[in-house]
């Protein structure tokens, strides 16, 4: 699927690109279009930074240069998985040794 990039998603893409990471909020476009479920990461954590390789920094770039991105087989979507399980688990222990 392709989508054109508005300047907010612009702005998001190169947001993503100098902090070298994506962050997982309710405000991301790309989570968004990528069907990122963010509650998974809400559950435990405001917020998730996702570091993400040289190889999706290329893509983005690719992308804003085009002037649209594509879903398809996207190697930046295949990179934001939700959390496992065990995730879950060592997030949950976090919380609870706050109380």
């Amino acid at each position: 699927m392709r989508k054109k990039i508005t300047i907010r998603l612009k702005n998001e893409i190169l947001l993503t690109l100098k902090n070298e990471s994506f962050e997982v909020s309710n405000e991301s476009q790309l989570c968004e279009i990528f069907d990122i479920n963010i509650r998974f990461f809400e559950l435990f954590k405001r917020s998730k930074n996702i570091k993400i390789d040289r190889q999706c920094k290329i893509e983005l770039l690719q992308w804003i240069k085009q002037g649209y991105l594509e879903t398809n087989n996207s190697l930046f979507g295949k990179t934001i998985t939700p959390p496992t399980f065990l995730d879950v688990m060592k997030a949950a222990s976090v919380l609870n040794d706050d109380d």
